[in-house]
């Protein structure tokens, strides 16, 4: 894809509400801002009575919504001192998150920006959406080493250079060519906040409907329709993080809704409760997410 393309849609999530576990969000070096959105870390506060108090008296949960991405994860589970590495494919529903300080788990994530997965997995990732699965089935000499080998490195700097490291050694170099019908449709679907109509974009870029679906499921794993909606969903997610008010009747006309019942049913579907809410949730997310440049893991 294009870095261009990061200016226009910067995905956003609903966990890193909860005190108990930090959650940080890293921005890729230049070479990988095409087909990274953020490396994301996250592992449990303390192992104290006060933090076991607070997961059990939390009337909130944690949540993972739908961002149009997919993501390879590195895990260590504590307790027993295990490794894994998993490829999640694009969820199309949300999913809560719960927290167990007897089964306490370190996670580092690459979550790749919307087509930016095509060139690493190589196979069509329609077939991959809504599952996770161990990496190493999917990509040989992708084990729980690698993942052993990542939690090694001390420091949240050396995490993500091997993260990169890593990356960069699985991308195919003959996929990492730019589609540019697929740069243009993405840059059209961006543009409009996912409210344009496909069968007009794919006018424009003389394609047919038919093969454009192909290609989205090849390299984002749903219809284009289907992707517009996630997109126009976290459109109206980011504007809740960051809005001080909110005229419901207005944000449904602003987002191309038919009515403010329409928008709520589209809008519960992927965040999994309603938007008055997800408002109160967003806010919290809001003040204790972390999100760090790759500058910041410069040398001096």
């Amino acid at each position: 894809m294009d870095d261009k393309l990061q200016r226009m849609f910067h995905p956003v999530q609903a966990n890193g509400r909860t005190a108990v576990s930090s959650y940080t969000e890293i921005a890729p070096s230049e070479a990988l801002r095409p087909y990274v959105s953020c490396y994301w870390y996250s592992e449990p506060e303390g192992d104290n009575d006060n933090s076991r108090l607070q997961i059990a008296s939390e009337a909130t949960v944690d949540r993972v919504i739908p961002d149009g991405c997919c993501d390879i994860l590195f895990e260590h589970h504590i307790a027993d001192n295990a490794y894994y590495v998993k490829y999640c494919g694009l969820m199309e529903r949300p999913f809560v998150i719960s927290y167990n300080m007897d089964n306490r788990v370190r996670r580092f994530g690459i979550r790749f920006f919307p087509g930016g997965a095509y060139g690493v997995i190589q196979t069509p990732l329609s077939c991959l959406k809504n599952q996770l699965c161990e990496l190493d089935a999917l990509l040989p000499r992708s084990d729980s080493t690698v993942a052993e080998q990542l939690f090694a490195e001390e420091s949240l700097v050396g995490k993500v250079r091997f993260a990169e490291a890593f990356l960069l050694s699985l991308l195919s170099w003959e996929r990492m060519r730019t589609d540019n019908t697929m740069k243009s449709v993405l840059h059209h679907i961006f543009r409009s906040r996912g409210s344009a109509q496909i069968q007009s974009i794919a006018k424009k870029e003389v394609i047919s409907t038919r093969q454009l679906n192909r290609k989205f499921q090849n390299w984002i794993g749903v219809t284009p329709k289907r992707f517009s909606e996630i997109v126009r969903f976290q459109a109206m997610v980011h504007y809740m993080q960051t809005s001080p008010s909110i005229d419901w009747s207005a944000l449904a006309l602003v987002y191309g809704f038919f009515d403010q019942p329409h928008m709520i049913r589209d809008f519960k579907r992927y965040y999994g409760v309603s938007p008055v809410e997800a408002v109160k949730e967003c806010q919290l997310v809001h003040r204790n997410v972390r999100f760090l440049q790759y500058e910041y893991f410069r040398e001096d």
